[in-house]
């Protein structure tokens, strides 16, 4: 597994792309990670890109991830998620277990999608 993370001042957005095997350890990491950039420089604005990524998470882990986001993301962080469209049922399934933990998160299968709202939803 691979991950990268940029910061953005220019739209004040923290991003983080994962590149080939994923799994629940390398999540946990990059979400640590961004967290503390975030924190660092004052951004409310993460933007997750998950295109490139070769396996998927189970569904267990998954679950597990989110039911943990509560107490690694703070409340005001808004969180878009890229994720290619062959994984539309994933993007719904990671998206509805998030937002039932209270984390302010968004699926999408487009970049400028992912931007507007990002610029939408957060100062």
């Amino acid at each position: 597994m691979t991950h990268r993370i940029d910061v953005q001042p220019d739209s004040r957005t923290v991003c983080v792309t994962h590149e080939g095997d994923v799994d629940l350890t390398d999540l946990e990491s990059a979400r640590a990670r961004a967290v503390a950039m975030l924190t660092q420089h004052g951004y409310s604005r993460l933007l997750l890109d998950m295109r490139a990524m070769v396996g998927q998470p189970t569904v267990t882990e998954h679950h597990r991830f989110a039911s943990t986001q509560p107490l690694y993301m703070p409340p005001h962080i808004a969180v878009a998620v890229l994720m290619s469209v062959h994984e539309f049922n994933t993007k719904r399934f990671s998206e509805d277990l998030s937002v039932r933990q209270g984390v302010l998160l968004k699926a999408f299968d487009d970049m400028e999608d992912a931007r507007a709202w990002l610029a939408r939803i957060t100062n």
